[in-house]
């Protein structure tokens, strides 16, 4: 099921039919997995019963966790994931995308997106972590009105960088009637 819908990418629901994809275009990637908190995927399979986890929440009324699939105009392949949770006073927004969609625009594209879904499920407070030296998302999300509001010492972990607590930028978003992320600037308009 298509969730949402843009000029050059959809969001929508992974099928079981996508593990292979997925772990191809993303999670099998050294370099796009550099700044998530989970390891690389070592195979398919992982990749299959990721998906197999993240479905189960589609059907939930109130789900805590919804993972979706990005995919692009060239292809209904996905290229990356859109996550959303649902904390007890906030929502947390992540995303992640294949190197080869890096640097075009999408990553604006997808949270803007992301924003607008959160806001239509009536959230005003959203929060994101990214590692304190993943300047390229940092930026991605003050495009997208996000404030930085300092530092989270040793927050969280990012296995490709290291062992250990990594220190993360604390970004947050008020969302109200007039601000739903639409307003998110994008500089460069090609499309991977």
């Amino acid at each position: 099921m298509i969730i949402f819908e843009g000029d050059s990418f959809k969001i929508r629901e992974l099928e079981e039919t996508d593990a292979e994809p997925l772990f191809t275009n993303y999670h099998s990637c050294p370099v796009s997995a550099r700044y998530v908190s989970t390891r690389v995927h070592i195979d398919t399979d992982q990749t299959l019963q990721a998906i197999r986890r993240w479905r189960m929440h589609y059907r939930k009324e109130n789900p805590s966790l919804l993972v979706y699939g990005i995919t692009t105009e060239h292809t209904d392949e996905p290229v990356g994931v859109l996550v959303l949770v649902w904390q007890t006073d906030h929502a947390e927004i992540h995303f992640g995308l294949s190197s080869a969609c890096s640097g075009k625009g999408l990553a604006t594209k997808v949270c803007s997106a992301g924003l607008k879904l959160l806001h239509s499920k009536g959230v005003r407070d959203v929060r994101t972590q990214p590692y304190i030296g993943h300047k390229a998302s940092i930026r991605v999300l003050k495009k997208c009105s996000f404030v930085d509001h300092g530092r989270l010492k040793q927050h969280a972990p990012f296995p490709a960088l290291g062992d250990g607590l990594f220190d993360c930028a604390d970004m947050r978003l008020q969302l109200e009637p007039a601000n739903t992320g639409s307003s998110c600037r994008t500089e460069n308009s090609n499309r991977c």
